[in-house]
């Protein structure tokens, strides 16, 4: 658990690191301007003031000469002075400092230039006035002291202060700090970069290049594909073989067949968080990549209630996956020879559709099927990869359910719109239901074209080279679905089907002898007690006693129905239905054979009356 805590609190400081290397430029600019602002402050804002200051000291006692004091003298001088530090702001004494200096201020300006100060454990008073002219600083100074000292004699008659230090002519301005101030400016602009790498890293939670997938959804990072603008040609593989998007999509591709060699994985499945980031596009444009491989692929929109591969690629779709799901009997060479209804030929050499076919109202069902699960397995003996077009995770769960069905899932990322907690909770529904996903594809991600010649020795301009148009020709999908049916005859396929590994496990148990023999003692041990519960039960005259006893009857047996373990009886009745479903599949075939061979039969025997007539009267005539 600590190391856990410990990986996500390393793992939010480097996001935080990332994103002010991301945007150092910015937090560069906000620190120069700030360091800016404090030059101008401190050079050209800031008036210069002087500060004049007298000290002044507390004689304990001017009769005796020599003497140690008391702690009730200590104790009044103390508080003498406090009174004396109050007295020194008193109105009268401004007023008279004023009015001595001729002064061109009121008394609360005078006072806002004042400070007086008692010096820590002393009995020395500190008198300071600041002014912009050190000449005034300094005259009002020693002025205040002296009026000061008279007003002290005046109102206790007393001769215990006196002037220390004379104000002196202050030469250099205090409040000017030129350094100080520019690395207050400085430090404010660190707080502000701070604040604003803070609200990015809360609000803006996206992913943003492809060490983004790996560093925070820890899923391994196919490549990324730039933004592409012409919605009228989204194939872009018959248009431009040798540009940058193409050459983005053959790396994935490449990648898709390393991450899918080990397995010999033929499946593909590609769905997103949310809507507008790409799928189907990507989808589309990965299979024409592998098509150009003279690979048979087949593209299949599994999205039932927004599919638009069919679009891209430019068919129509009027009966596709929903259709083929419906009528599906079982029957594998028949219902791959369905096939030919509702998968269709594209203008890209070796590339079919299965579009998403008439929207149903059940689409969740249909993609998780059983159905489905053989539809794909047949199809994988026609094809040599099929890409599936799913639904958005975060909307519906179909591609959760397909992405167990499937050899791999690849999601699309769309670059700084994608959230990293949403990617993380889809990553996580898909892996929770046994979905392996092999890689993540960094979907319109933000590149200057220019960027492109420099990474590559070939781009979008004149000197682009251009793809040759291809000559294969466009395999028809009659073709694709009787090499796959010819298969199924001499290999004699069958569909794998999945058993409980759980009730295979049992099955396995209960075919030791001593497990069977526990088995069957165990149930006897329960039938005796139901006997003996039903034996105990009194019966009574009272009908409603009566009720009550039967009730009490059909809780202990039900109680005791519950403790009986059928896991081998659901075995042998899953192993009679398998052989029932087969036997009369073979029945069926004999049934159709038979009546073919009596319908050929009848029409050999068929008399053509009305030739016959005709012939009749021609002989007549």
């Amino acid at each position: 658990m600590e190391k856990n805590m410990k990986k996500n609190e390393s793992i939010e400081i480097k996001r935080v690191l990332d994103i002010l290397v991301s945007k150092k430029v910015i937090v560069l600019c906000i620190l120069i301007v700030f360091m800016v602002f404090g030059y101008i402050y401190t050079y050209h804002f800031v008036v210069p003031k002087y500060q004049a200051t007298s000290t002044l000291l507390l004689i304990p006692n001017d009769t005796y000469e020599s003497r140690e004091l008391t702690n009730i003298e200590l104790l009044i001088n103390s508080e003498l002075i406090t009174t004396y530090s109050s007295i020194a702001q008193n109105s009268k004494i401004l007023k008279q400092t004023i009015r001595n200096l001729g002064l061109d201020m009121t008394e609360k300006q005078l006072l806002s230039q004042m400070k007086v100060r008692i010096v820590d454990e002393s009995y020395i008073i500190e008198i300071s006035i600041s002014n912009t002219n050190p000449q005034t600083a300094m005259e009002i100074t020693n002025e205040l002291s002296s009026v000061f000292l008279k007003e002290i004699k005046e109102i206790y008659n007393l001769n215990n202060i006196g002037v220390v230090d004379e104000a002196q002519l202050p030469m250099q301005p205090y409040n000017i700090h030129h350094t100080k101030d520019i690395a207050i400016f400085l430090i404010a602009g660190m707080v502000i970069s701070f604040a604003y790498i803070m609200i990015i890293y809360v609000f803006d939670n996206t992913l943003k290049k492809e060490e983004d997938i790996e560093n925070y959804i820890y899923v391994k990072s196919l490549g990324s594909i730039p933004v592409y603008h012409d919605k009228n040609q989204e194939i872009i593989q018959t248009k431009n073989g040798k540009n940058y998007i193409t050459e983005c999509l053959n790396n994935i591709r490449t990648n898709i067949l390393y991450m899918n060699s080990a397995k010999n994985a033929k499946t593909v499945l590609v769905t997103s968080c949310t809507p507008q980031e790409g799928k189907s596009w990507v989808s589309a444009n990965i299979a024409t990549s592998f098509a150009k491989t003279n690979k048979k692929v087949l593209l299949i929109d599994a999205d039932m209630r927004k599919g638009r591969a069919h679009r891209i690629v430019k068919v129509k779709n009027i009966k596709g996956l929903s259709n083929y799901l419906q009528v599906m009997t079982g029957n594998l060479k028949k219902d791959i020879r369905l096939g030919k209804d509702y998968i269709q030929e594209t203008k890209i050499p070796n590339l079919h559709i299965l579009p998403n076919g008439t929207i149903p109202p059940n689409p969740s069902e249909l993609l998780g099927s059983s159905n489905m699960k053989e539809l794909i397995a047949l199809l994988k003996t026609a094809y040599d990869i099929i890409v599936v077009d799913a639904p958005p995770c975060k909307l519906v769960t179909d591609s959760i359910l397909l992405s167990t069905i499937m050899d791999s899932t690849v999601l699309v990322v769309n670059a700084e719109t994608t959230k990293i907690h949403e990617l993380n909770e889809v990553k996580k529904s898909i892996q929770t239901v046994g979905g392996e996903i092999i890689g993540a594809i960094l979907n319109k991600k933000k590149t200057k074209a220019k960027s492109y010649s420099e990474s590559y020795s070939y781009g979008y301009g004149a000197n682009a080279e251009i793809e040759e148009i291809s000559t294969t020709k466009i395999i028809p999908v009659t073709r694709v679905l009787g090499k796959a049916i010819l298969k199924l005859e001499k290999t004699n396929y069958h569909i794998p089907r999945e058993e409980n590994k759980y009730i295979q496990k049992v099955a396995e148990e209960y075919d030791k002898p001593e497990t069977m023999e526990k088995f069957i003692k165990k149930q006897n041990n329960y039938l005796a007690k139901i006997v003996n519960a039903v034996n105990n039960m009194k019966i009574q005259s009272n009908q409603q006693e009566l009720k009550d006893d039967t009730s009490t009857m059909r809780e202990i047996i039900r109680e005791e129905m519950t403790k009986i373990d059928y896991t081998e009886q659901i075995v042998q009745m899953n192993d009679m239905l398998t052989n029932l479903k087969d036997s009369y599949l073979e029945l069926s075939n004999k049934i159709q054979v038979n009546n073919r061979e009596k319908e050929s039969a009848n029409d050999e025997n068929i008399i053509d009356f009305k030739n016959l007539k005709n012939r009749k009267r021609i002989t007549q005539r």
